[in-house]
């Protein structure tokens, strides 16, 4: 059986879905195991039972196409919430062959969700059992792509993705979280198996994981061009596909050029001396009395004597000039942050592991 997308309804809100199935009828029957005797004399008359009669059931499905009607009940996933019910379908609705037990039904008026996994039921006539059930996303049918858009195996790519994940992985996309792959369960064993074959041939590292692209960027694989110079320390195997590099920066120097200070000395220095001139023509004209002042106990000299002062020198400057660093040798000072990294915006990558 399979529920495939057909096409949206004029009204925008609604989807359509065509229901294609099988139906099948299990026909009880058995097998009979006769009974076994030995006998032990020529004319047969003494008789051992080695083995009773045993009936085996043995029944099997066969092809149905004996039912008149069948009705599609339609359930919230796993539980007993009927959402849609499709009542009496008459068997000429359903495109129905009887050589193979196929038919097909459009499942209209459906409520888009992504997130809302269903369950379409079949029952025939008046059949409470099940005769046959598939879970399904109600989305939107997606346009037809050409085929060069049809993604291989192991195509990563960026995306801003919001939606549900398990509809992600129900459609071949899974995150690259680095899960391991055999907790996939979305996938069958042999699809795991080629995978993990696929990423151990492809030279990647831990071959068992889901490539893990969180947080980092993406580079192009070197091919021998020289353009990666730390290609060869890559883990992993040629061509080293998912081999990581750690941050570093590309080795440097920075140069600190001489540098000279000049300057000068303000103006300072300029200054002068006082003394007393006592004129020796008044000394020897007045005589020796003349130095004695009234009542002889103090010399009076004020009136031969004249204030003098020295002329004005010694202002002066110094011009200097310093040919290294003052205070010690030069320092650069560090700022930044934990990383080197260009402007950014987070994002999902994801892998396509199956079709």
């Amino acid at each position: 059986m399979c529920l495939s997308p057909l096409y949206a309804q004029e009204d925008t809100n609604k989807v359509t879905y065509l229901l294609e199935f099988h139906l099948l009828r299990y026909k009880p029957d058995s097998i009979v195991i006769p009974e076994v005797y030995s006998y032990d004399n020529s004319l047969g008359t003494d008789s051992t039972k080695e083995r009773d009669r045993e009936v085996i059931p043995n029944g099997y499905y066969h092809v149905d196409s004996t039912f008149s009607t069948i009705t599609i009940k339609v359930f919230a996933h796993g539980t007993n919430n009927l959402l849609y019910v499709f009542p009496n379908i008459p068997k000429s609705s359903l495109a129905y062959v009887n050589s193979k037990g196929s038919g097909q039904y459009l499942l209209g008026g459906l409520t888009p969700s992504s997130t809302q996994k269903l369950d379409a039921c079949v029952y025939k006539d008046s059949d409470t059992t099940i005769s046959f059930k598939q879970d399904f996303y109600a989305v939107y049918p997606q346009p037809v792509r050409p085929p060069f858009i049809d993604f291989p195996i192991g195509t990563v790519l960026p995306i801003m993705y919001s939606m549900n994940q398990f509809y992600l992985e129900d459609n071949g996309w899974f995150l690259c979280d680095g899960r391991r792959i055999d907790t996939l369960d979305r996938l069958s064993n042999i699809e795991k198996d080629e995978l993990v074959l696929l990423q151990f041939k492809s030279g990647k590292p831990d071959y068992y994981n889901l490539p893990d692209l969180r947080g980092y960027f993406l580079r192009g694989v070197d091919g021998g061009s020289g353009n990666d110079p730390g290609h060869a320390a890559r883990t992993g195997m040629e061509p080293k596909l998912g081999g990581i590099q750690v941050d570093e920066f590309k080795s440097h120097n920075h140069t600190q050029n001489d540098h000279q200070h000049s300057g000068s000395t303000d103006w300072r220095g300029e200054h002068s001396h006082s003394f007393q001139d006592i004129s020796w023509s008044e000394h020897h004209a007045g005589g020796v009395n003349n130095l004695i002042g009234s009542g002889n106990t103090d010399y009076d000299n004020s009136h031969y004597t004249t204030p003098k002062t020295t002329s004005t020198e010694g202002l002066h400057a110094h011009a200097f000039t310093t040919n290294t660093a003052i205070g010690g040798a030069p320092t650069i000072q560090h700022n930044g942050g934990n990383e080197t990294r260009p402007k950014n915006i987070g994002v999902y990558y994801i892998i396509k592991v199956r079709r």
